[in-house]
């Protein structure tokens, strides 16, 4: 997108669209026409991990005080984006492009892997028809 990445659940969220689309009217409200987002309630963070929780204050400590041209201006240096980036057209940045660029390829190995095992269980449980058959615990 023209002024930086976007993921593409969260444009949907701001759109109206979505899966969660009513949980994220209750906490934010798009404001029309502008694609801006306004807080209207505490989301709380109860159910998020320790883990989750470090990281988006250590993401808001780094970037929170910059305004959102700064961040565009900052994304647009990014090698996935100058790479993905076509003028009016909305482009997916595969995560494995995002990982690489970021020294990642330890937790591209690891993804990939973990979708194998996951395809080969799932494999192991369907049936001739494509039905999932019962397997005992």
């Amino acid at each position: 997108m023209k002024h930086g990445p976007v993921l593409h659940t969260v444009l949907g969220l701001i759109k109206g669209r979505g899966v969660r689309s009513d949980k994220w009217a209750y906490h934010l409200q798009t404001l029309p026409e502008s694609h801006k987002v306004r807080l209207i309630d505490d989301p709380r963070t109860g159910s998020l991990c320790r883990a989750s929780q470090a990281l988006i204050e250590e993401i808001y400590a780094k970037y929170g005080k910059m305004s959102r041209f700064q961040l565009r201006d900052l994304t647009h240096t990014f090698p996935e984006w100058k790479k993905y980036f076509q003028e009016g057209a909305a482009m997916t940045i595969p995560w494995a492009e995002i990982l690489r660029c970021n020294d990642g390829e330890e937790m591209i190995k690891s993804a990939i892997h973990h979708i194998e095992l996951d395809e080969y269980q799932y494999a192991l449980l369907e049936d001739d028809n494509g039905f999932g058959r019962y397997v005992r615990p």
